[in-house]
């Protein structure tokens, strides 16, 4: 994503994204149309609603870069991942909300409505982002001369430290691997606890759906206030890589012990919530790291290699737990692997990025 493209890229991405998932709604049309079976027609609109979202997160975090010194991304990812809890904690509730709504509606089904609706927003802000994001510093009206010229000061402060590696060498990079192996052993905790947390929930006993609901928003709002604080006081004592190499323990510590008391509803609770904030605050600090030690076009590859090798712990996490509780028929032991995994990305955090401290400064 090329800074001066930056609100276009951004604005097709949800554009594109609203578009394709609305479409859902319409899976049997579009098969008679092509002439293909609704189960091909499902995987073919599902593949590209996976590539129309594919660099919006990356290019959230480079277009950080171009506002923001290396110090202050810890802070700034920490708001951006709180959307991440709030629509776990929305989403059920409206869904189910639009799908009761439109349950007797002679037209379409109602799970067709939801699609539909949903998808909708992701186009209008696309649009709202053409209108009224900023490219860049320069583009902002409303920031003065002065303003601007301090910004763009404390930019190149930061970046004078940082290199800019060559594309072919980028790859050879050391610290790009690590950093790569570190995101995946995270997203395979993060994963695991965002697709089973609710089955979780109701191995202790919960049956009422809406129970279930209560209690899953809870882990969600406790991470959310831990990462808050803690991303902060990370930043203001300059010891993010202390404070992501602890919340990762912390996180796969949450894991164990809701693996290890999963019949009691509380410690569960207590254990999701203890992974769901370590793992919220590892994550918002962990991508300050590339933009602490890259600039200029090795920080945009650098990230998009990062998100996109470390991002298949998307897939594994819920595999493992998944397959080893069909094993074993629990998913105690699932989840004590998940938390290891968390705990190992801590590790590898205060190994590697044992001189981060020194390209901040």
């Amino acid at each position: 994503m090329h800074r001066v493209g930056a609100r276009v890229w951004i604005a097709r991405i949800m554009i594109s994204w609203g578009v394709i998932s609305a479409a859902m709604a319409f899976i049997a049309p579009i098969a008679g149309f092509f002439g293909i079976s609704t189960s091909v027609s499902f995987y073919i609109l599902r593949f590209l609603l996976g590539v129309a979202e594919a660099g919006f997160f990356p290019g959230l975090i480079l277009y950080f870069n171009y506002w923001f010194t290396s110090a202050t991304h810890g802070r700034i990812m920490a708001l951006l991942l709180i959307a991440q809890p709030v629509s776990f904690i929305l989403g059920s509730p409206l869904s189910g909300g639009l799908m009761q709504l439109f349950a007797q509606s002679p037209h379409m089904h109602s799970w067709q409505w939801m699609f539909l609706i949903e998808g909708l927003p992701a186009v209008l802000l696309g649009f709202l982002i053409i209108l009224y994001l900023n490219n860049g510093i320069d583009d902002a009206k409303w920031l003065s001369s002065e303003e601007k010229s301090e910004l763009k000061r404390r930019l190149e402060n930061d970046n004078a430290s940082k290199q800019d590696y060559p594309f072919g060498e980028l790859f050879k990079q050391p610290i790009l691997w690590a950093l790569t192996l570190i995101y995946f052993l995270l997203v395979v905790g993060i994963y695991g606890i965002n697709f089973w947390l609710p089955s979780l929930i109701k191995a202790t006993g919960v049956t009422s759906l809406f129970s279930i609901g209560l209690v899953t928003a809870i882990p969600y709002l406790i991470g959310v206030v831990g990462m808050i604080l803690a991303t902060r006081k990370a930043e203001h004592s300059n010891r993010r890589k202390e404070f992501a190499t602890f919340a990762a323990f912390v996180g796969g510590l949450g894991l164990i012990i809701s693996a290890v008391f999963q019949d009691n509803l509380v410690l569960t609770t207590l254990g999701i919530a203890l992974a769901v904030g370590g793992s919220m605050t590892v994550n918002a600090l962990f991508w300050s790291f590339p933009g602490a030690i890259m600039k200029g076009a090795a920080i945009a590859a650098g990230i998009a290699a990062i998100n996109s090798v470390g991002n298949l712990g998307g897939f594994a996490g819920p595999y493992i737990l998944g397959f080893l509780s069909d094993t074993l028929g629990t998913a105690q032991y699932g989840l004590i692997i998940l938390g290891l995994c968390m705990a190992t990305s801590g590790l590898l955090i205060a190994w590697k990025c044992a001189n981060l401290r020194q390209a901040e400064q």
